[in-house]
């Protein structure tokens, strides 16, 4: 599979990475390193900035400059809207054509390669006559021990409403706890 993706990637003319947090941000930057000199790498963030939580402006604003200077192009305020199998939980390797919403028009975006790099709660605990389970973006609301506020036996580690940044060791660790 990541053979596969590989040579998507450097065979591409445009990859779109959507979704900017971190491993947005990663697979963007890393795509930029193995693509054609020809080629594009567009990365469609749903805010007006990258890494939305977590990350102080100055970080996000030296990071923005990097990936621009690696080529980069940044769709802000934007969502893919289609095609339908573009929003299931499958990255799409294949050509395609992308509907993408920047603000209150829609642009088609022809990409050889789509990752997508944000995650999606879709759980029948999100719907509860006990309360809101999810906020607005669809984080599990929990307490500081990771707990579900609604359903105390549900923990929730990297899909949270936790205000901390979650890297591969703040996963690893607070598994262990759970």
């Amino acid at each position: 599979r990541f053979e596969a993706a590989r040579t998507a990637i450097s065979e591409a003319k445009t990859i779109m990475v959507v979704g900017a947090g971190p491993v947005g941000i990663e697979l963007a930057g890393s795509a930029a390193k193995l693509k054609s000199p020809d080629a594009k790498v567009v990365l469609v963030a749903s805010n007006d900035t990258i890494l939305y939580d977590g990350f102080k402006a100055s970080a996000r604003a030296s990071l923005t400059t990097f990936m621009e200077s690696e080529g980069v192009e940044m769709s802000y305020n934007s969502k893919v809207t289609g095609p339908a199998n573009a929003l299931g939980d499958d990255e799409i390797l294949t050509p395609g054509t992308y509907q993408v919403k920047q603000g209150d028009k829609t642009v088609d975006i022809q990409a050889d390669v789509y990752l997508r790099s944000y995650s999606t709660f879709n759980s029948p605990l999100a719907k509860s006559d006990k309360g809101a389970v999810v906020d607005a973006r669809g984080k599990v609301i929990v307490d500081e021990y990771l707990q579900s506020t609604v359903y105390p036996g549900v923990f929730a580690i990297s899909c949270s409403t936790a205000d901390t940044i979650i890297n591969q060791d703040t996963i690893s660790a607070s598994a262990k706890v759970v």
